[in-house]
């Protein structure tokens, strides 16, 4: 799979992770419950997505949380990671997302989907981004 590719995948998920948020929101003020979720009528034991998050945050959490232990969360808001821990839920972020799939083959090389990501806005640490991708075998050119 190529950069382009994986970016156009990512931007597919994230358009249908919106539209599932338009769903449950609208579901939630008719019924008052969304079907198949926690999500609805305050229950002591329901586990509830904090509401300072974002959209799309909010739509990965609520997600993950109806979609059973098996999900993994991808986030890289700090506050969302948080909430995610704290929804003991699994989290990873882009950068964890990337090296899976350079890991699993899909990707020939991280590096330049990497490069792509940051220049694009993405906030990631130069030594964070240099050792892990050493742990895939590669090297970040360092920014000035």
């Amino acid at each position: 799979m190529s950069s382009s590719e994986l970016l156009d995948e990512l931007r597919r998920w994230l358009r249908f992770a919106r539209e599932d948020l338009e769903a449950a929101e609208t579901l939630l003020a008719e019924k008052g419950s969304v079907p198949g979720t926690s999500a609805g009528l305050p229950n002591k034991r329901q586990k509830r997505v904090s509401r300072s998050l974002g959209p799309g945050e909010k739509s990965v959490l609520t997600w993950a949380l109806s979609a059973g232990p098996e999900a993994l969360c991808a986030l890289d808001d700090a506050a969302a990671r948080t909430e995610a821990r704290r929804l003991s839920l699994a989290v990873t972020g882009t950068l964890g997302l990337v090296l899976r799939a350079k890991l699993a083959g899909k990707l020939a090389a991280a590096a330049p989907l990497l490069e792509e990501a940051v220049a694009a806005g993405l906030y990631l640490d130069d030594a964070v981004l240099t050792a892990a991708l050493a742990g895939v075998g590669e090297l970040w050119p360092r920014r000035s």
